[in-house]
């Protein structure tokens, strides 16, 4: 589950409704490019994802020394 406030609104997928998910096609997690994400609707019709991915996914985070 994952929860997050985005300009004081609040997103969390255990309340809200799946969408839909989609991922690359590689399902290695050692691949750089991989990812999956998911699409989520909350109860007041608001729609937003939740993601992840390696480190040259739209989702890579920078970490302590670019690790």
């Amino acid at each position: 589950m994952t929860k997050a406030v985005v300009a004081g609104l609040q997103y969390d997928t255990g309340t809200a409704i799946l969408v839909a998910q989609m991922g690359c096609a590689t399902e290695s997690v050692s691949d750089f490019h991989h990812w999956a994400a998911a699409l989520y609707r909350t109860k007041r019709g608001r729609y937003f994802l939740d993601g992840e991915g390696g480190p040259k996914s739209v989702f890579a985070e920078s970490r302590d020394n670019n690790d």
